[in-house]
C-alpha cells in the first residue's frame, strides 16, 4: 500500500515528518496523511501527484509506480460511504413536534403583541368618563370632570392637558359659568388619532321659596 511504502522510504533515510516538510516544502499534515491513507482530509488529486513527484524525485523511486498504487488505494479510501438509512438514528416524529412547538409559542405571542401596538396606534385612543353625565344641570360654580384614558396618551378639557396617572385615570376641576357650558374631552395617541368626547353642563340658580 502507498501508505504503508512512504513511510517505509521516510524511515530508512531517518528523518521526521516535520524536516522532510521543510525539505520539500509539503505541508507536515499532508505527508502524515499520506502515510497513514487519510484522503478524506487532503486537496484535490492534482495538489496530491505534486507532493508524490516531489516524494518520488527525494527517495529516488519510480513516480509511476507510487501513483498507481497511490490511485488504488484512493479508490478505496478517499470516501467512505453512508450508512443505510435503516441503520442510521431515527428521530422520533413527535420529538421533532416538541421542538418547534417553544418557537410556534414564540411566534404566535410575537403576532399578538404587534397586533396590540397597531390597535393601540392606528385605532383611536381609549377615552371613557365617568364624570359629569350628559346634560347635568348644577348650581355649583365648578364640577370635577373625571375618566380613563390610555396610558402615555394626550388627554386635554377645553384645550388645557391634564395629568394622567398610572392607571389612566384622571380628574380635573373645571369652572363653570352662568347658563349652558360646553366641557370637550379630547384624547390623541403619537400617530394623532384622536377621540372626543362632550358634555353639556347647565349652571343656573335654584329659586327657594320662603314661607311666612
Amino acid at each position: 500500500m502507498l501508505s504503508e511504502i512512504l513511510k517505509s522510504l521516510r524511515e530508512e533515510k531517518e528523518i521526521s515528518i516535520e524536516k522532510l516538510s521543510k525539505e520539500l516544502n509539503i505541508p507536515a499534515s499532508q505527508i502524515t496523511y499520506l502515510e497513514e491513507g487519510d484522503f478524506s482530509k487532503m486537496p484535490a488529486k492534482v495538489f496530491i501527484r505534486g507532493y508524490l513527484i516531489k516524494l518520488s524525485d527525494f527517495f529516488d523511486v519510480d513516480f509511476d509506480g507510487i501513483w498507481n498504487e497511490f490511485l488504488k488505494q484512493y479508490i478505496v479510501g478517499k470516501k467512505r460511504l453512508p450508512a443505510p438509512k435503516e441503520n442510521q438514528k431515527k428521530i422520533p416524529k413527535k420529538n421533532k413536534y416538541l421542538k418547534i412547538i417553544p418557537a410556534i409559542l414564540i411566534s404566535i405571542a410575537i403576532i399578538i403583541f404587534l397586533g396590540n401596538q397597531a390597535k393601540i396606534l392606528l385605532w383611536p385612543p381609549k377615552l371613557d368618563i365617568q364624570n359629569p353625565r350628559e346634560n347635568m344641570i348644577t348650581q355649583d360654580e365648578q364640577i370635577l370632570v373625571s375618566g380613563w384614558g390610555r396610558k402615555n396618551s394626550h388627554i386635554t378639557i377645553n384645550g388645557q392637558k391634564i395629568y394622567l396617572g398610572d392607571d389612566g385615570f384622571f380628574q380635573e376641576n373645571v369652572y363653570l359659568k352662568m347658563g349652558v357650558n360646553e366641557i370637550r374631552i379630547e384624547a390623541k395617541n403619537s400617530l394623532g388619532k384622536t377621540k372626543t368626547i362632550q358634555r353639556m353642563v347647565t349652571r343656573r340658580y335654584i329659586a327657594t321659596e320662603f314661607i311666612r
